[in-house]
């Protein structure tokens, strides 16, 4: 998404429009967008400022293809430089900092615009940027606090790197997620640093949504069993409960269509809307589901407010998930998804048994093999295929044999045939 922003004097006349090398400020938040011919066509090497975020958000081809990658930062750069102000320009990894800083990543506009403005590109005096988030009137706090540290960021950099330093302590934390006592106290008894504290938490928090206290619970025993043998293992060294408490979330959470009716009847996501639209906004929903897709139908239906019953019926049938009334159970993918799940945990039984200090890095490594995973239906199907493949050779390596009990690695054909099909 591009637009342009002109900032003028009261009753001045003009085209809203950037032309042609006519930005003082060029604010990047996806530097793919950033380096984009049609966007540089703004900005001038004498005039502009690029204040550009460095995070690196792939597109739906690489999610799609694990052997995309993402370009070289220095080419981005260089393209963003060659056409601006390189010596007063600011790159900076907004996303990685506004989680950091304050457990979000969608905090990362906002620090950004800070930067922005403590650079002297955005000439709107800082009282009225934020009297902007105030009226704007969602997550307001969190906003003003991001574009506080993007400030900082330019004025004391310092600072703000050993704030956001991993194992620091997390500063200015949005409100803590709101939980049962029962899950609280569970969270709390994990023993995780304050970062990892609160990726769990609302990990937690959403897991209560997607399904209920059992599954945040289930979820919560495991982590904390793979903190204990770590900490006693290697002390405060957090990277293997770090990449167990994302990627079991990851494979217990997926989205499936019990999900998709709770996200599209979320409450906020309504108020976003009707904030965008106006009030009464009539809403549609263009889905494919896989039942119609069992029927032959290419491409997505467009399903109007009569389907609301039905994504009602699907929110609160969620709780059903995987049990024998499920809807869904029986469908390929789900039961893949399932017996993934299932095969993970029994890898991570497998490493806690045989840990050894020595060979930390290669169980993390293991354990965060689920990363691999990407898409839906035959992409999904596919990447499923490559993270089999990829756990088999690092589980093997560890000692540990993956396909004990998982009917998953019976479908696999030899290595030599699967590199060729996943290529």
């Amino acid at each position: 998404m591009v637009s342009h922003l002109k900032v003028m004097p009261a009753g001045a006349i003009g085209s809203p429009t950037v032309g042609t090398g006519e930005a003082d400020c060029y604010l990047v938040f996806d530097a793919l967008v950033g380096v984009n011919p049609n966007n540089l066509a703004t900005t001038a090497a004498d005039k502009t400022v690029a204040i550009v975020s460095s995070t690196e958000v792939p597109t739906g081809e690489m999610v799609a293809d694990r052997h995309k990658h993402y370009p070289r930062q220095s080419d981005l750069r260089g393209a963003i430089d060659a056409g601006s102000r390189a010596n007063l320009n600011r790159y900076l990894d907004a996303q990685q900092l506004a989680e950091r800083l304050l457990g979000d990543h969608m905090a990362s506009n906002l620090l950004l615009v800070g930067v922005a403005y403590q650079a002297g590109a955005l000439p709107i005096p800082a009282g009225h940027i934020e009297q902007a988030i105030r009226l704007n009137g969602r997550a307001i706090e969190m906003n003003i606090e991001a574009f506080r540290w993007g400030r900082l960021w330019v004025a004391d950099p310092d600072r703000v790197q050993a704030a956001a330093r991993p194992g620091a302590e997390v500063i200015a934390l949005p409100e803590r997620a709101t939980l049962p006592a029962d899950i609280r106290s569970m969270v709390d008894a994990v023993g995780a640093g304050a970062e990892l504290a609160r990726r769990i938490e609302v990990r937690a928090a959403e897991l209560i949504a997607y399904q209920g206290r059992a599954l945040a619970r289930h979820y919560l025993r495991r982590v904390a069993e793979v903190r204990r043998v770590e900490s006693a293992l290697v002390g405060d060294r957090t990277e293997l409960s770090a990449a167990v408490a994302r990627n079991l979330y990851k494979l217990m959470a997926v989205k499936d269509e019990y999900e998709v009716a709770r996200l599209l009847l979320d409450p906020a996501e309504r108020a976003r809307i009707e904030g965008l639209f106006g009030a009464g906004a009539r809403v549609t929903w263009h889905l494919h589901p896989t039942i119609l897709r069992r029927l032959g139908l290419p491409r997505k239906a467009r399903l109007g407010p009569w389907f609301r019953p039905v994504l009602q019926i699907l929110r609160a049938a969620r709780r059903l998930r995987g049990s024998p009334l499920d809807l869904f159970a029986r469908t390929g993918i789900r039961a893949t998804e399932r017996a993934l799940l299932g095969h993970y945990e029994r890898l991570i039984d497998a490493v806690l048994s045989s840990l050894e200090a020595s060979r930390y890095r290669q169980a993390t490594a293991l354990l965060d093999a689920p990363d691999e995973i990407r898409g839906y239906d035959e992409v999904k199907q596919r990447s499923i295929s490559a993270y089999l493949l990829s756990v088999r050779a690092q589980a093997r390596a560890l000692g540990i044999e993956p396909a004990q009990g998982c009917a998953l690695f019976d479908e696999l054909p030899q290595d030599t045939e699967l590199r060729r099909q996943t290529a």
